[in-house]
């Protein structure tokens, strides 16, 4: 089994141990969801946790499963390495957004305004640089009509938003030292970074003169 995927594994085994383990000494009533202030405003019946790791694997069988039911699936083929570790580095950040949810309610109580700054900020950063490596397909990346009508216009997009995503994490983690102003510094710079990738496509798409289908991949 490839190394990736034996991380996911032991990522998701990891959740439902955590769970298990915390689990009894939970209160009946636990924190769900924090407000801008890292305050919590969300609460559900403690049998709620289970339903992160469930949803863990389930994430973890749709990101392997869709590439294969998808055109220019060859194209994932070539950097699916790439692909399966941001899946396996998701998962960790689901972990550990997991693992502080159940300290959380155990009475360990660190700001959310300082976990998910740093978390995110280092998703963004592993999504930007798998994203320069990403290959023409349907399943990730700068997936527009411009990128995906050719092959030139999908790198030059992607050599871009590498660059925007990488510098949407760092500017993220920023966030951790004004836990006050933790959500600006998560929300402005995805903003940015999104909606750069996305028109910088149409940019790259008009340089190269509107192509139309070109430097197609094999579907197969």
């Amino acid at each position: 089994m490839k190394p990736a995927r034996i991380a996911v594994l032991v990522i998701i085994a990891a959740a439902f141990a955590a769970t298990a383990l915390a689990y009894p000494s939970l209160p009946e009533t636990v924190a769900t969801h924090w407000g801008p202030s890292g305050t919590p405003d969300g609460f559900s019946a403690k049998t709620g946790v289970w339903l992160v790791p469930v949803l863990m694997a389930g994430l973890a069988v749709l990101l392997f499963w869709l590439p294969a039911i998808f055109p220019l699936r060859s194209n994932i083929e070539a950097f699916r390495p790439q692909y399966e570790w941001f899946i396996a580095v998701l998962e960790a950040f689901l972990l550990v957004v997991h693992a502080w949810t159940l300290a959380w309610n155990l009475g360990y109580e660190v700001s959310p305004n300082i976990i998910m700054p740093l978390g995110m900020g280092l998703l963004f950063v592993f999504l930007g640089v798998v994203m320069g490596e990403a290959k023409r397909n349907w399943v990730f990346g700068v997936r527009t009509a411009w990128t995906l009508s050719d092959d030139r216009v999908w790198d030059q997009t992607h050599r871009v938003a590498r660059w925007l995503w990488i510098g949407a994490g760092l500017v993220t983690m920023l966030g951790a030292l004004w836990p006050p102003y933790a959500m600006w510094f998560i929300f402005v710079p995805v903003i940015v970074a999104t909606v750069g990738s996305i028109g910088y496509s149409y940019v790259a798409w008009v340089r190269l003169g509107r192509p139309q289908d070109g430097g197609a991949a094999p579907a197969a």
